[in-house]
């Protein structure tokens, strides 16, 4: 699902490029129960041109994969002092604008502008080899940004 019709509680997953990716939490207890150990340490490897084209496609892909769930974490954290904040927001006045409702909503903004601005990055690559690994990579970056703002908000 993507934009509107994501519901508050996959906010922080997106399908991607047609795939439907795992929940973030559920893909990390999934890799760890039936993941080959070479595999998981794969996923915090750095990707090199050794691995050739596809290597560095589903390496990159990795990546981004493990980001979007270590986002998912982070994302729950951020929304349990989101929680907080509204407890004591009520607490002083009735109706208080809400800061999860706020939170889901900054999510899904964010989660759109990923989805375009590492399409347009992809257009350098565009119909390439090199095209899924440029959007992956970028999705990566931009997601490993996304996590420490999420974690700031956690630890006010």
């Amino acid at each position: 699902m993507t934009g509107a019709a994501q519901t508050a509680s996959t906010v922080p997953f997106r399908p991607a490029h047609g795939l439907a990716r795992l929940s973030g939490i559920a893909a990390v207890g999934l890799l760890a129960l039936v993941a080959p150990p070479a595999l998981a340490q794969d996923d915090t490897a750095e990707c090199d041109d050794s691995l050739g084209q596809s290597g560095l496609t589903a390496c990159a892909a990795r990546l981004a994969e493990q980001a979007d769930a270590d986002m998912a974490v982070a994302f729950a954290r951020a929304k349990t002092a989101m929680e907080a904040i509204d407890k004591d927001v009520s607490e002083v006045r009735p109706n208080p604008a809400g800061a999860v409702e706020a939170l889901e909503q900054s999510q899904r903004g964010w989660l759109a502008y990923r989805e375009g601005r590492c399409i347009i990055a992809g257009f350098a690559e565009r119909g390439g080899s090199m095209e899924p690994t440029v959007l992956s990579e970028c999705e990566e970056e931009m997601t490993r940004a996304r996590i420490a703002e999420l974690n700031a908000w956690a630890e006010e």
